[in-house]
């Protein structure tokens, strides 16, 4: 594709923030945009900016819930989704900045071990396997979500101006009445645990999981595989 600012056609695609003014009101959610190498401008993509269109248009007319419940399974931890839950567990997890991929994966931690020792997940978040590890379905909206409510400071950091590293930190205090003495407990084992691992650990460290190894890519995570981590 070719960059209309520069004539390059060096592009490339990444997450970018998007501020979208639709009747006078402001749409803020983070998708994938294609950009020029060269000059940094928005490069047009059909597929990527038209989707961009849509989400906009979605949240302002709020057609749609911004996260599906789902029926009690074995991928949820038999436990029905909490919106609020999933928020506080962010803003906990998130108190220090932290790279989204690890938070990812100490969301994973943080409901599968309290599924082993409750038989009932925190979030009641379903887990898929993707190749940087398990990570929540549907995480992107999630994070907008935040974003979107002004709860998380969601920044991009480019290291040797080609690698990013996406970082979120927590805008608002957690909520610790939300949660049992039990899930609390877990949270704080999990956060300390992984305190000095990177971003690179904890992903070899997800991978070496029967809860990853077990399933097939892109499919969800059988909360059974929670009696296998050992923390």
């Amino acid at each position: 594709m070719k960059c209309y600012n520069c004539g390059s056609t060096n592009t490339y695609v990444k997450d970018y923030k998007n501020n979208f003014t639709i009747n006078e009101k402001n749409i803020s959610f983070i998708s994938k945009r294609r950009f020029c190498h060269d000059c940094r401008k928005i490069v047009y993509d059909t597929l990527l900016d038209n989707e961009a269109s849509k989400i906009a248009i979605e949240a302002f007319n709020k057609k749609k819930r911004i996260i599906k419940d789902c029926e009690l399974s074995e991928y949820n931890g038999f436990t029905p989704l909490s919106i609020e839950k999933i928020k506080n567990v962010i803003l906990y997890l998130a108190s220090e900045t932290i790279p989204k991929t690890k938070l990812l994966k100490e969301m994973f931690y943080s409901d599968f071990y309290n599924y082993k020792n409750t038989t009932t997940s925190i979030t009641g978040l379903e887990y898929v396997k993707l190749p940087f590890g398990p990570v929540p379905d549907d995480f992107d909206t999630i994070i907008n979500l935040l974003y979107k409510e002004n709860l998380i400071d969601y920044k991009i950091k480019y290291i040797n101006d080609e690698s990013e590293c996406h970082l979120i930190k927590s805008k608002k205090e957690f909520d610790k009445d939300i949660f049992d003495s039990e899930e609390l407990e877990v949270l704080s084992k999990i956060k300390t645990y992984f305190k000095s691992y990177t971003t690179k650990e904890i992903v070899e460290k997800s991978h070496q999981e029967k809860a990853y190894l077990r399933t097939s890519k892109n499919k969800k995570i059988d909360y059974e595989y929670a009696f296998e981590i050992e923390l």
